[in-house]
């Protein structure tokens, strides 16, 4: 089945305090691991209306208040309650020896608060896929942003 990636970003958003390059890391970690999840899940039915819609990540962005809000948003077949307490635990995996090293999370999440001062949530809110938020708090001032660079 193919699958599609979609986006939905802010235009003239703000700045947040951080590394743009660590931002990027903590996104493509939150991709690479939706779509290691859309890949496993059983194949679809194309004659079966609920299996017949396409894998699909999406990543949008929006401002809430004094933050900015991403999301990465799968269709797989989420995240069992009984594991989500723990995937953000360092070396917590459920891939095979040799696909994943449990690492990912726990560095994505510690980037996330200790570069950025926000915060990497599992959304167990949604009834289909995953759906990860990153909130980043928005710089308060011109010199806020000068300071980093």
């Amino acid at each position: 089945m193919p699958s599609s990636q979609s986006s939905s970003l802010i235009c003239d958003s703000p700045a947040v305090l951080g590394c743009p390059n660590e931002l990027n890391q903590v996104i493509i970690n939150l991709i690479v691991n939706s779509a290691y999840a859309l890949s496993k899940q059983p194949a679809k039915d194309p004659d079966h209306e609920a299996c017949a819609q396409e894998d699909r990540i999406r990543i949008a962005a929006a401002l809430d208040g004094s933050e900015i809000v991403v999301t990465v948003h799968d269709n797989g077949p989420g995240i069992a309650k009984e594991i989500a307490q723990r995937i953000f635990d360092p070396f917590f995996t459920t891939k095979a020896v040799g696909d994943g090293s449990g690492q990912g999370l726990t560095i994505s999440q510690r980037i996330i608060t200790n570069t950025f001062h926000g915060s990497l949530q599992l959304d167990d809110t949604v009834t289909e896929g995953t759906r990860f938020r990153i909130i980043l708090p928005v710089a308060q001032n011109d010199a806020d942003y000068r300071d980093l660079n």
